[in-house]
């Protein structure tokens, strides 16, 4: 009876710990003092940290522009906003840390991504967006 209990003891450790490495060893976003929505058609963030990927849907057709009206300000480390086809390949770059606007023609239909990534950023972004 003694030999199961350490066994099964072993056994909780062993998988705790692989629990823990797991978590420890994935990709994670890290986000303080962040203060944004990611609606539908609308994400904006102020942050005073980030670090990692978040991402905004957009539905269009072939024929259509997608047109976003963007600004962002980086105060500290690297912001990248770029749009990515369903294939997750990116098909344009908004630039950062300025205001405009990018009109986007469409070829393939699906769902497109907008992809912001933050390597230890301080800042804000804001990005409306419609397709037409």
């Amino acid at each position: 009876m003694k030999m199961k209990k350490s066994k099964l003891k072993n056994s909780l450790v062993l998988g705790l710990l692989l629990i823990i490495f797991m978590f420890s060893s994935t990709g994670c976003t890290k986000k303080v003092m962040w203060v944004g929505n990611n609606l539908p058609g609308h994400m904006t963030a102020s942050y005073k940290y980030f670090s990692g990927v978040d991402t905004g849907r957009i539905n269009a057709e072939p024929g259509e522009i997608i047109i976003i009206k963007y600004s962002s300000e980086v105060k500290e480390g690297e912001l990248t906003i770029t749009i990515t086809n369903k294939k997750g390949e990116s098909i344009e770059e908004i630039p950062v840390d300025e205001e405009g606007i990018v009109e986007i023609p469409i070829e393939d239909e699906g769902k497109y991504r907008i992809r912001i990534e933050g390597k230890d950023t301080k800042g804000s972004f804001d990005l409306k967006w419609e397709s037409k």
